[in-house]
């Protein structure tokens, strides 16, 4: 699993890395050609690497658990549902005078309350998306089931030493 975020973070960094590029560049030609026909295809030039993230992102949820789908679906419910609930309001504001705020803040915003929401919800499932070394694994039960009790009391390792084993204690 951990090759899966390893691949994910390369591919997004990437990604990232393109935005900027594409984004330096499309700001330096736009304000030197501002009068130029083909100033719009280069304003949107930097969406084409931000295309390439979601990509990778949406190809690490189709290579990872259901737990951890299950927790990607709760941050990203929780942040369309924050800035849904932003935006409607600051449109309702504009509507009473408020001046308006641009789209572009739209994307940095849900992604931003995407990753609060990715940490509330791995903290309500009370995990972190890291693998346990395997010097942790102490039975052969342990190490088929991805149980880790590193640092469980001398009980628990005996129910689950039993468990492994096909004995009672």
């Amino acid at each position: 699993m951990r090759s899966v975020y390893r691949t994910y973070t390369r591919q997004f960094a990437l990604a990232m890395l393109g935005y900027m590029v594409c984004l330096l560049i499309s700001v330096t030609v736009l304000r030197t050609f501002d009068e130029a026909l083909w100033r719009y295809p280069v304003a949107l030039l930097p969406v084409l690497p931000i295309a390439y993230g979601v990509w990778a992102y949406a190809r690490l949820l189709s290579r990872i658990d259901e737990l951890q789908q299950r927790i990607h679906l709760s941050g990203l419910a929780f942040a369309v549902g924050v800035t849904g609930l932003l935006t409607l309001a600051l449109g309702l504001l504009e509507v009473a005078g408020l001046p308006s705020v641009s789209m572009i803040a739209v994307f940095p915003m849900l992604t931003t309350f995407w990753g609060i929401g990715l940490a509330l919800a791995t903290r309500s499932h009370d995990i972190a998306f890291v693998e346990y070394p395997k010097v942790c694994y102490t039975t052969q039960y342990e190490y088929i089931h991805g149980a880790s009790i590193c640092g469980a009391d001398r009980r628990l390792r005996e129910d689950i030493t039993a468990m492994g084993s096909g004995g009672t204690t």
